[in-house]
């Protein structure tokens, strides 16, 4: 730029004030532009604020030489996006004083996305001109997690992610030390073995399964699609007898050297989809025996430190059905599984469902693991278990121990049967979990919610007998809630995630799930800054960490190559 176009770029700019905070600022005679303080500063918010056009025209600057380096190189894109944000330090804390104007602007965040066909050359151009900058210290690749060196101690952290987008709104940094929250706000100054700029893009707290037929993975092909018709049918009226019959075929054939592989093929899309804890539902019955229990604890082992996964022993076929199960449960809860299973709803009676309800119930409370159990699965507003399971769990002293999955058939009830069932799970902490999208009927799951009950999705099954697709990806399942629930609007959409992280925890006896310090630090850092764009990709989250460790990440990438 010659000295004469320099001089004309940067004519006077005169600035009137008008009522209140606003101001008229006229830049060389020519253009103009209102200013307004926002309503917290006691403006009126009717124009951007002087911050917001500090970070306008540095941004212009950023983008325009951008374009001139491009040139510079003999290359062009379609575009480029400059997204800034600042974080201002005050010397006060408290409300505002009217007088008080001595902000300071303590950092600029800036991230920069180019789109366009470009060689590996040209997307280094404008990073080399930016390395020739005095005192610049060089960053890693894009999208790369950096590792710097760090001095344990005081400030010392393991992990700080940057520029983290939460839920309700706020821009923080979350530091993590020995796996936990250290920090959840500031970090400039704080160095760590790695650190991972977000760009104000969402950060969740991990997903939580609490419902998953994890040895019945990928086994449609065997099982055939009786059961699948049955179980989707209008009113699920054959449900009962597809289940005995045409799903359970599938365990004449167990055996681990096919179960196995299947298993963690299942937890690695677990893992890639930030889905780090499960509550896996394993059948143990006189047709399956322990060969199912022995696989998935087996692959338990394996994914120790990756996933976190409460085994069910689950006597699919019924306990008064199937004689010989309540042994089998009873065995395997010896070798490692941690949760007494149960499916009452599926006995020939009211009275033998009872029967096997006591019974779980009975053995958890003797051993002093949780309850988990499918209740009302089908289309028949006479079924009853849930409110069993509620009542034996208030007997047996499991206040808060158990969880109901499914309760379809609650759906079907009048609305005096599910207002006395709301205050009998109230009173005893029963969790529930729905899975809408694997069969034609759901439980009311905004009535549970107004009324404060906790309430889950899960991801139920995955290519099996019940359900043909499934990639264990919760962010999926509460995409096909929205439409199955209707959960539509803002604030729906905040409770389906909520119902895949923090109360799907609480749903599961799990503690401290949420991003606060002191915390178990298992976040997702997404590849979108709101939750709605995060919804409808459904895509795995950029880094996924466990305990203060990246464990997974993921990159989407796409190109339309248009003809010239």
């Amino acid at each position: 730029m010659t000295e004469q176009n320099l001089a004309s770029a940067n004519r006077d700019v005169v600035v009137h004030s008008l009522q209140n905070f606003a101001s008229l600022a006229v830049v060389g005679g020519e253009h103009s532009v209102v200013i307004d303080e926002p309503r917290e500063f006691e403006g009126d918010g009717v124009a951007p604020n002087p911050f917001g056009l500090v970070l306008s025209a540095l941004g212009g600057c950023i983008a325009g030489t951008l374009r001139g380096v491009a040139r510079q190189h003999d290359f062009d894109y379609d575009r480029a996006t400059v997204r800034l944000s600042l974080r201002v330090n005050r010397p006060t804390g408290g409300p505002l004083d009217p007088g008080e104007r001595a902000l300071r602007i303590a950092r600029i965040i800036v991230r920069v996305t180019v789109h366009g066909a470009l060689s590996a050359d040209q997307q280094q151009a404008p990073r080399a001109r930016r390395r020739d900058l005095p005192g610049r210290q060089h960053p890693a690749p894009r999208g790369q997690p950096r590792r710097v060196g760090g001095v344990r101690g005081m400030s010392g952290l393991d992990l700080v992610v940057d520029n983290a987008r939460l839920v309700d709104g706020r821009v923080v940094s979350l530091g993590v030390r020995e796996g936990r929250y250290a920090l959840v706000g500031e970090a400039d100054a704080a160095e760590a073995g790695t650190r991972i700029d977000a760009g104000g893009r969402l950060v969740t707290e991990s997903f939580v399964n609490g419902h998953m037929h994890l040895d019945k993975v990928y086994t449609l092909p065997m099982a055939g699609d009786g059961a699948l018709t049955a179980y989707t049918s209008d009113d699920m009226g054959a449900a009962m007898r597809s289940i005995v019959e045409d799903a359970s075929a599938v365990k004449r054939h167990y055996d681990r050297s096919w179960i196995v592989p299947n298993v963690r093929r299942a937890l690695d899309r677990a893992v890639t989809h930030g889905v780090l804890h499960v509550q896996a539902f394993v059948d143990v019955d006189t047709t399956a025996g322990l060969e199912g229990m022995e696989a998935v604890l087996a692959v338990r082992e394996e994914y120790r430190g990756l996933v976190d996964i409460q085994v069910v022993a689950f006597p699919q076929d019924g306990l008064l059905r199937d004689e010989g199960a309540a042994r089998l449960c009873e065995e395997a809860l010896g070798p490692g599984a941690d949760v007494v299973g149960g499916i009452p709803w599926i006995e020939a009676s009211d009275r033998d469902a009872l029967r096997h309800v006591e019974w779980a119930c009975a053995l958890a409370e003797r051993t002093g693991a949780r309850v988990a159990m499918l209740v009302d699965d089908a289309g028949d507003p006479s079924l009853r278990t849930t409110a069993m399971l509620a009542e034996a769990m208030l007997d047996h002293g499991l206040r808060g121990r158990g969880v109901a999955c499914h309760g379809r058939a609650i759906g079907t009830y009048p609305l005096p049967s599910v207002i006395r069932l709301v205050d009998l799970a109230r009173t005893a902490g029963l969790g529930f979990v729905s899975d809408p999208h694997t069969g034609p009927l759901h439980l009311p799951v905004r009535r549970f919610l107004d009324d404060g009950l906790a309430v889950a999705l899960g991801q139920d099954d995955i290519e099996d007998a019940y359900y043909p697709f499934g990639r264990h990806n919760l962010l999926e399942v509460a995409f096909l809630a929205a439409h199955t629930l209707g959960f539509l609007t803002d604030a729906d959409q905040a409770r389906l995630l909520d119902m895949i992280t923090r109360r799907a925890a609480r749903v599961l006896g799990i503690e401290g799930h949420e991003i606060a310090e002191g915390n178990v630090a298992n976040l997702c850092v997404h590849h979108d800054e709101r939750l709605v764009d995060v919804l409808r990709e459904h895509a795995p989250p950029r880094w996924v960490v466990r305990a203060g460790r990246v464990v997974a990440e993921s990159e989407v990438t796409s190109r339309i190559l248009r003809p010239h």
